[in-house]
């Protein structure tokens, strides 16, 4: 039997088979691949319009992730056998992490084992109610935006959060969206949301989300929610010398510029990055302990190899 002779049935499983790296060559072995495969591929170009939008908006992703905040040249003369199968991955570079097949539901944020997860002695904070999350969902599609699946399940998990390497940042939610003002996002009419914080308070993580399906995770050394307005809130009573909050579908306008820069066009895959990172690190730095299968497979599809 013939390729050409398969039911679209038959095609379509062996579509949903091939790598999403290799899936734009193979759909083009001929016009029906191409039309079975249309839907995957629509997601791969919807990945990839997104990460180009927000690479416009911000600037090209500044990493400073795990491994890249621990030189990697320092980790690989701490293991030579390491040092035996890696080169250090270039500056500012991303893992590739198609194999992982992303849809949000964080299969892959595994417990690490108890000799490794020990060497985490910081609070990583705590996850958001039900909820609150609920409420940030609603006030999200207010005003045409959506928060992706894997920031809404990881947020709303104690156990998840409690599986990251976070080093001394930690889990801060805050309390609502945060309305970009034109200069913020290149007039992207987008929103901002903090949701992780260093231990000194001097960066900060927010997901930021914008009309058309956007989203991104950006940094900034100030917090992108304004202590003195929040106070003015709780207080009643405003400091003459700060600009009076402005809402906007009862979300508060951002009081002054927010300084935003990416650090990584997917939430999810910056999670993965977070993870893989911190926990592999932690890992190399034990002299003679192993690396595990999922560290080795991150590592191979991060690291050049020799």
């Amino acid at each position: 039997m013939s390729y050409a002779s398969l039911a679209d049935e038959i095609v379509l499983y062996i579509v949903n088979l091939v790598r999403p790296r290799d899936l734009d060559n193979f759909a083009l072995v001929n016009r029906r691949t191409y039309r079975v495969a249309n839907q995957r591929l629509e997601e791969r170009r919807a990945l990839k319009r997104n990460a180009r939008v927000m690479t416009t908006r911000f600037g090209t992703a500044y990493r400073s992730i795990g491994l890249c905040a621990i030189a990697p040249s320092y980790l690989l003369k701490q293991r030579p056998d390491l040092a035996e199968k890696y080169d250090c991955p270039p500056a500012g570079s991303a893992a590739e992490l198609d194999y992982l097949e992303l849809n949000g539901d964080l299969y892959w944020l595994q417990p690490q084992d108890g000799e490794i997860s020990a060497a985490h002695v910081w609070d990583r904070g705590r996850a958001a109610s039900q909820e609150k999350l609920n409420e940030l969902a609603a006030s999200a599609q207010r005003v045409g935006i959506e928060l992706p699946l894997g920031f809404l399940n990881f947020m709303g998990s104690d156990e998840l959060i409690q599986r990251m390497y976070l080093g001394g940042d930690y889990v801060y939610l805050g309390d609502s969206l945060v309305k970009c003002n034109p200069e913020d996002d290149d007039a992207g009419g987008g929103y901002v949301i903090r949701f992780l914080c260093d231990q000194q308070c001097c960066c900060f993580w927010a997901l930021y989300m914008a009309p058309g399906g956007y989203h991104c995770v950006v940094q900034t050394r100030d917090d992108v929610h304004c202590w003195i307005c929040d106070n003015d809130e709780e207080d009643g009573e405003p400091d003459e010398n700060h600009p009076k909050p402005q809402l906007f579908e009862d979300i508060p306008i951002a009081c002054g510029p927010l300084g935003l820069s990416l650090a990584h066009p997917n939430f999810e895959e910056w999670l993965v990055m977070k993870y893989f990172d911190g926990w592999c690190s932690a890992t190399m730095r034990k002299e003679g302990r192993e690396l595990t299968t999922s560290q080795t497979e991150y590592l191979d599809n991060f690291w050049p190899r020799k």
